[in-house]
């Protein structure tokens, strides 16, 4: 056995050793939860998981300066002016009945619908389509879930909140978290300077990794992929015999864990204690770190520029989590690389099945020129520039036994004739040029 796997056993065992003993774990669950700020989380009362049941937490990254003195706003970078509460980070983390953990980062700016709430001045206000940041501006950590739940289908069983303040204290408390960059990285907003390779960032330059985005061409999505690589490497660090086999780290770990956290108020202390004995036997390699599938970035007028969910890979990705099943490395729907949404289309037909089509094409968030308009064709047939054969894939892939037709000339809009066999539209799954074949895990190395 590997010296190195040799070790990281030894020291889970000695973990387990001390976790089974209950009355020692409930002393120190006991000393460390009154460190924990627990706040209304749900707005409502909510009966907690059964023992080893699946658990799927909402883990939320504030942008709180709450706990950071004037001098520590000013060596972080964190900026003065916060107008309402913001989040920096959302992710999901699933706990599995057999100890896998997946942790599925929601790109703050997915455009989400906000169900109806009561704001903060008591005014009563309608459902609406928005950020999914918003959420949390407008109210808190209950209507964050609430948002979250209904755009995933999924229950939140716990909630955690983390500040800039706490985040620095977890990085410190392990003596800093290694990263790897595969370029020189400078960004005068979070004070972020690094050189290219390996790197071990604490405090400021930690907060400055996980935050910058001015300086990443892909801005929000480059940065969730450098929060889920940061936290990959906290979790292998913190979980190495380096720190289990060192008493005071370890404490100073977990004492910064818990103190840096506010959760939801049905986490009570047996929670705790059964929580830690299920991560105590869990191995690097069994953390997974995804992104919800997005098909990309539109605007939306006064709101900005929002993310879109690409509908049957984040439906698959959540049906799993809900299921307590595997995440497929692949979307069930055919994947293709131009979607819906930058196709024009001009449908030819008449009577309920142009009508019908209408729906189906605009539902599927395919752009429609206008109302449908006659046509010669009796079959379900697509007319096509042969300058746009890659578009043509996915139309191809939404209407399988549709004929194609080539008109040269005819410009970048397809028209789509809707004959007699046209039996709806086939979802389809656009594939993210920026997404890795393979989930990366907790053990993965980090210049991977």
């Amino acid at each position: 056995m590997p010296l190195r796997r040799h070790a990281r056993l030894i020291a889970a065992l000695t973990a387990g050793a001390i976790l089974a003993s209950s009355g020692a774990a409930w002393a120190t669950v006991q000393h460390y939860a009154g460190q924990v700020q627990r706040i209304d989380a749900f707005g409502e009362q909510r009966s907690a998981p059964a023992s080893g049941e699946p658990l799927t937490f909402l883990v939320v990254g504030s942008d709180s300066r709450e706990g950071l003195s004037d001098r520590q706003v000013r060596r972080l970078h964190t900026g003065w002016d916060v107008y309402g509460q913001r989040t920096d980070t959302m992710m999901l983390a699933h706990l599995s009945r057999d100890g896998r953990v997946s942790v599925v980062s929601l790109p703050r700016d997915s455009l989400v619908t906000i169900p109806a709430h009561v704001d903060e001045n008591g005014q009563q206000k309608g459902s609406s389509e928005e950020k999914l940041n918003s959420a949390y501006a407008y109210g808190g950590a209950p209507l964050l879930v609430k948002t979250v739940e209904q755009a995933s289908g999924l229950t939140i069983d716990h909630y955690l909140e983390v500040s800039f303040a706490g985040f620095v204290k977890m990085v410190n408390a392990i003596d800093g978290v290694d990263v790897c960059t595969p370029a020189e990285i400078y960004d005068p907003p979070s004070g972020l300077q690094l050189p290219a390779g390996r790197s071990t960032l604490k405090g400021r330059d930690a907060l400055a990794y996980v935050r910058a985005r001015e300086f990443d061409p892909t801005a929000d999505i480059g940065r969730m992929k450098r929060q889920q690589s940061f936290v990959a490497s906290m979790v292998n660090k913190a979980s190495s015999s380096a720190v289990l086999l060192d008493p005071a780290r370890a404490t100073g770990f977990v004492n910064a864990v818990l103190a840096s956290m506010r959760v939801d108020q049905s986490l009570d202390n047996s929670q705790v204690l059964e929580l830690t004995r299920r991560l105590a036997q869990l191995n690097p390699s069994q953390v997974t770190f995804r992104t919800v599938p997005v098909t990309g970035e539109r605007s939306m007028g006064a709101i900005g520029n929002v993310v879109t969910w690409d509908g049957p890979g984040s439906s698959d990705l959540f049906t799993a989590l809900r299921n307590d099943t595997p995440i497929p490395d692949k979307p069930s729907a055919p994947r293709v690389k131009v979607g819906p949404g930058d196709i024009r289309v001009q449908l030819l037909g008449t009577g309920d099945l142009a009508t019908n089509a209408t729906e189906d094409f605009d539902a599927a968030g395919y752009y429609l020129v206008g109302p449908p308009v006659a046509g010669t064709l009796t079959a379900t047939t697509i007319e096509y520039d042969p300058g746009y054969n890659v578009s043509l894939k996915t139309l191809k892939a939404a209407l399988p036994d549709a004929q194609t037709v080539a008109v040269p000339g005819l410009g970048s809009t397809f028209r789509v004739s809707i004959g007699a066999d046209y039996a709806g539209v086939t979802q389809v799954s656009v594939k993210d040029p920026t997404a890795p074949d393979a989930p990366r895990t907790a053990a993965s190395d980090i210049c991977s």
